[in-house]
């Protein structure tokens, strides 16, 4: 599978105009999520012997949520760190590949991030 995902929030930081700044942070996200098959013929066991025009991939929409927190660390004025976790729940629209089946996942992602301003 693949993914292409954006998101688009709200970010509040908790103290602000410090060398050290905790945030929160949540919105929405929307993307694309590819299925791709290896359809070769001896693992197709359902199909007649005579159709070899299997789907090599299926794609659609994706809609969820995230939440994030975490903290900026100022080491000068144009040079840091961000530290963070960012939970992920998402879910697609029906795969008519997976017997119109929906794919939901859920994800946690942890982070740390340089930080320059130019």
């Amino acid at each position: 599978s693949e993914l292409f995902q954006a998101g688009l929030g709200l970010k509040w930081k908790i103290i602000d105009g410090y060398w050290f700044r905790p945030y929160i942070e949540g919105g929405g996200t929307g993307g694309y999520f590819t299925i791709k098959y290896d359809n070769l013929d001896s693992k197709v066991v359902s199909s007649p012997a005579n159709q070899r025009n299997y789907k090599k991939s299926d794609s659609l929409l994706d809609f969820g949520r995230y939440a994030e927190g975490g903290a900026e660390i100022s080491f000068a004025e144009s040079f840091g760190l961000r530290a963070a976790a960012r939970f992920i729940e998402s879910r697609t629209k029906k795969f008519q590949t997976l017997g119109n089946a929906e794919v939901q996942y859920k994800a946690n992602v942890y982070y740390l991030a340089l930080l320059m301003s130019f």
